[in-house]
């Protein structure tokens, strides 16, 4: 697991340098009379999309658990798993929420 939360960290780097280009390139592409006047930028947005790692692009990235590491069942309002929510509830560390029973 904690292989796993290494390789994530990779990503939100990788992730984190190019990302303002990725935001310009965006805006760029969607820009449709930009893009027909200039056929050399177009041309260069393909290329960089072409040629860089997926590990930099944000959909590789995966929420996990600050605490444990683990990626399924994340709250992203505290960034915990479900295990470690209801272990921290316990403890007394959120406020506000309430133990629901049926």
């Amino acid at each position: 697991m904690r292989y796993l939360a290494a390789k994530d960290k990779k990503r939100r780097i990788l992730f984190a340098k190019s990302e303002m280009k990725q935001v310009v390139f965006k805006i760029l592409k969607k820009n449709k009379l930009f893009a027909e006047k200039n056929e050399k930028l177009s041309n260069k947005i393909k290329k960089y999309y072409r040629n860089s790692p997926r590990d930099q692009f944000y959909s590789r990235v995966r929420a996990r658990c600050v605490v444990s590491g683990k990626s399924g069942w994340i709250f992203t309002r505290f960034k915990v798993s479900r295990m470690q929510l209801r272990e921290m509830h316990g403890k007394g560390y959120f406020y506000g929420l309430k133990n629901s029973s049926w």
